[in-house]
């Protein structure tokens, strides 16, 4: 028979085991969480180099390539039928873009983008790629709005000029202004129509 003492000692011994073995166990999991979060981190820190990325879909077919050409960035996203939907794109200048294009994959329908001069610029194209409405704000922060016709002629111009003044303007086929409707700094409003030949046949006031 054991004696009481020894019995005692026997389940301190148990109890000291049990905590010995869930230290271990904490200690292991902090060990393993560390090593994860140092393998995390030396995951994020690697780079990825390379001229051209493809973009594949479940057949294998590009639906998206990143390249770098001719000091030319862009990115191109393609439909499923091969063609060519949205291009952005920065030219060696800096000069960025933004171009929708047609179910053809070819005819620039809408282009947003940035001229040299600072300038912002919206073009809305017809099926045939003319260039029918335009939208600028140069970098002075002046907008204006061209519509033309078939043959990208302006026929309608509006905006604010630099100094204020408000205006619409009505053109010939030959680009020439007939109708001049205008909003001075002060309030005052004023309209002149010209005839044919460029005569002034009607001013107000």
């Amino acid at each position: 028979m054991q004696s009481p003492e020894l019995l005692q000692r026997m389940a301190a011994l148990e109890q000291q085991l049990r905590r010995s073995r869930r230290f271990h166990r904490a200690l292991l999991l902090v060990a393993l969480l560390a090593a994860a979060a140092i393998l995390m981190g030396q995951h994020a820190a690697k780079t990825v180099a390379a001229e051209r990325f493809v973009l594949q879909d479940a057949q294998g077919s590009p639906r998206g390539i990143w390249e770098v050409h001719d000091d030319q960035v862009s990115l191109r996203l393609i439909d499923s039928e091969g063609a060519n939907r949205l291009h952005l794109s920065v030219n060696p200048e800096g000069v960025p873009s933004l171009a929708v294009l047609g179910p053809n994959g070819r005819t620039v329908r809408g282009v947003f983008g940035m001229g040299e001069n600072g300038a912002a610029a919206v073009f809305l194209q017809g099926s045939d790629g003319s260039k029918r409405i335009g939208m600028t704000v140069t970098e002075a922060g002046v907008p204006a709005v061209t519509i033309n016709d078939a043959q990208e002629q302006p026929r309608v111009a509006l905006g604010v000029a630099s100094n204020g003044v408000t205006f619409i303007a009505l053109k010939d086929e030959a680009g020439a202004t007939k109708s001049f409707l205008y909003i001075g700094q002060d309030g005052a409003g004023g309209l002149t129509i010209k005839d044919a030949a460029g005569k002034v046949v009607s001013r107000l006031p």
